[in-house]
């Protein structure tokens, strides 16, 4: 997943789009700030834990305003989905879909988990493969936009 963000931080520079990577466990941590492009793959442990989910999401909100319409917007989630406070985390999310941005869930194939409404959620078995589910996310969002 680290790949599919550094690509996504390229890409979005090619096209004058903005993306920022944020990681969440017991705490919402900005590896990738906006208009930032790193130089290399971060090396990313995921170790579990989700209470920060809801803070990571809101941090994304306010870095790139995915609730203001205008433009392209999506959310782009790697978890299994096994959150510690489902009934937040749905609101948040109905609450960006409902103001237009599209919400995709990446939802590793080795792990059950929660499937969330207002998303799309894809189960990715090899990371390499979540490259091609956010592209077509994306076009498909553009597509409804």
């Amino acid at each position: 997943m680290s790949s599919a963000g550094w690509m996504l931080a390229h890409a979005a520079r090619a096209n004058q789009a903005v993306t920022a990577t944020i990681a969440f466990g017991s705490d919402a941590t900005l590896l990738v700030p906006p208009r930032q492009h790193p130089q290399q793959v971060l090396e990313l442990r995921a170790d579990g834990g989700s209470t920060a989910f809801t803070d990571a999401v809101k941090l994304a909100d306010e870095l790139l305003q995915l609730r203001q319409p205008g433009r392209l917007r999506m959310l782009t989630v790697v978890s299994d989905g096994d959150l510690p406070d489902i009934a937040p985390a749905q609101r948040l999310i109905t609450t960006l879909h409902r103001a237009g941005c599209a919400v995709l869930w990446l939802r590793p194939a080795d792990l059950p988990g929660h499937t969330f409404t207002d998303t799309t959620t894809l189960t990715v078995a090899d990371p390499v493969q979540a490259i091609g589910h956010i592209a077509d996310a994306a076009v498909a969002a553009l597509e409804r936009a």
